[in-house]
This record gives structure tokens, C-alpha cells and sequence, in this order.
């Protein structure tokens, strides 16, 4: 029986085939435009230069969430959107996402205040099509027990509400096998050379078309190849300014920064994930 994924198969296939579109980046964003462009009945290749989802894609917070602070900048468009696709993605794939409860606790003269608090988790639960579990408001006691390790000073209540948690790595995985099941050809451990080495991606005309060619090199015996392409879609993540800048194309990014503080659970015992703000500083 032939196996499910052949690389040297995939490799003949990047040599001798021109494809509609060449993906370059094999995290979650990449994975996602080859399987759409698959099931459109494209010819499509993807290549990575090291482990798909080996980047940003199995480094985030893992959640699939409509991000409930935006209600506060009434981005209500955004909100709708995302958890539309939280819902799909429930949908398409339970066995990868899964509720996750967030504890809101409220504090004497913190805001938003409790009623503001209550619409607005309506409102998303709304927003969600509740399709999730329906947000419920705690008092004092009940947000004590259920995290003993919170500040109780100043404390009044809070909320319980629900986002969502996904394996990001596998999610990756997953859409990177369903291109390859739908034809795509996928290809890791071969890394893009000519973009980096300071020249413009060649082109050339065919039938008409202007057919972009691509180095490729193989991480594991060193054999250099030619992929070509209609198109070539850089799917690289926060390093797409240094591929592009190489290709003559302006910078495209307005990076931004999150931290991610990683604690061991007996230094933090917490059955939520909690929402904290910043302690308010004392009035004069």
C-alpha cells in the first residue's frame, strides 16, 4: 500500500510541477490558505523550513475567543466575527476546542461595576449565538470559594463566563494533513533560499502567465530545487518583513508585544483562567 505522505514524492512533485499557488510558511496561517486554496481546486504547494506549527502557531495562548474586551470599544463587528468563527470551529472540530471557564472578580470601585458587567456578558453571550454555557454573576462568598487564592479585600462578587481553548499545534496539523489529503503538496524541513540571499524572486512568462521560481532547499541532504508558481504567498508571521524587505516589497507589519508569564500551579492554584486588572491606586 502506497503511504499516506512520500517526501521524496513531494519532492519531485515541487521539481517538476508548476503550481497556482505557492504557500511559504507552514504555521496556522499558511495551513489554512493551502486547504481553502485545495478545496477550491487549486494547484498548491507549501513548503516550511523546519516542524509545521513550530513557530507562533504552538506558542500562543491557545484560545479561540471573541475577545470580550472590544465590547468596552464597542467593536461589536469584530466580537460578532470572532466568535462566529469560535462557533465553526466548535463545529468543525470539537475534539480540538473546548469551553474554558474565566472568573471575573469585582472589587469595591473597580470597573466596569456590576450591572455594566452584566449586560456586557450578555451581550456577548448573544453575540456567541450561545453557543457556549451562559455566563453567571457570583457574590462575595461563592467568588472566595471557588478561588480561595484571591485578594478578598475590597472584594464584592464577580462573573463566570466562557471562552474557549484549542491544541494550537494539532489544529495546525490537522488543516496541513486535509491540504495534503485534498491534493495539496506539503513539504517541512525544506527552506525558501532565494528570498533570503538578498536577490528578487525570478519570473518568467508561461502561456501567457508570469510564473514566479522559488529555491528550495532540503534541510536534510542539502539538494537545492526550483519550485514554480502562478503565485507565492508569504505566510511567515512576525518574519514576513525580513523575507519581504528582500523581495522589494515595503514593510507590511504593526507588530505588537504580549507576555506570557508561565507559573507552576502550586505557586498559583487557580481552577479558572482569572481576568485581574491593574490594583487601582488609592484616591487622596
Amino acid at each position: 500500500m502506497e503511504p499516506f505522505f512520500s517526501r521524496q514524492r513531494a519532492w519531485q512533485s515541487l521539481t517538476s510541477e508548476v503550481f497556482d499557488l505557492l504557500v511559504i510558511g507552514g504555521g496556522i496561517t499558511g495551513a489554512g490558505i493551502a486547504r481553502d486554496a485545495a478545496l477550491r481546486g487549486l494547484k498548491v504547494a507549501l513548503v516550511e523550513k523546519g516542524d509545521f506549527g513550530s513557530g507562533t502557531s504552538s506558542k500562543s495562548s491557545k484560545l479561540i475567543h471573541g475577545g470580550l474586551r472590544y465590547l468596552e470599544r464597542l467593536q461589536f463587528g469584530l466580537v460578532f466575527e470572532s466568535l462566529q468563527e469560535r462557533k465553526r470551529m466548535l463545529t468543525l472540530a470539537p475534539h480540538l476546542v473546548a469551553p474554558l471557564p474565566f472568573l471575573v472578580p469585582q472589587y469595591q470601585g473597580q470597573k466596569p461595576g456590576a450591572c455594566l458587567l452584566h449586560a456586557g456578558l450578555w451581550l456577548y453571550d448573544i453575540l456567541s449565538g450561545f453557543s457556549s454555557p451562559r455566563h453567571r454573576m457570583l457574590g462575595k462568598t461563592l467568588v472566595a470559594t471557588k478561588e480561595p487564592a484571591l485578594n478578598k479585600e475590597r472584594l464584592k462578587g464577580g462573573a463566570v463566563y466562557f471562552d474557549h481553548q484549542t491544541r494550537d499545534a494539532r489544529l495546525t496539523l490537522e488543516n496541513i494533513m486535509d491540504a495534503s489529503l485534498l491534493g495539496a503538496t506539503v513539504l517541512s524541513y525544506a527552506e525558501v533560499t532565494l528570498p533570503y540571499s538578498g536577490s528578487s524572486v525570478l519570473s518568467e512568462t508561461q502561456d501567457g502567465k508570469t510564473v514566479s521560481t522559488i529555491e528550495v532547499k532540503d534541510f536534510f541532504s542539502g539538494q537545492v530545487i526550483q519550485a514554480r508558481a502562478k503565485v507565492v504567498v508569504f505566510a511567515l508571521g512576525p518574519w514576513t518583513d525580513k523575507a519581504s524587505s528582500q523581495v522589494s516589497f515595503s514593510p507590511l507589519l504593526r507588530p505588537t508585544k504580549g507576555v506570557h508569564v508561565v507559573l507552576d500551579a502550586a505557586r498559583l492554584p487557580v481552577s479558572h483562567a482569572v481576568v485581574m486588572k491593574a490594583p487601582m491606586r488609592p484616591t487622596m
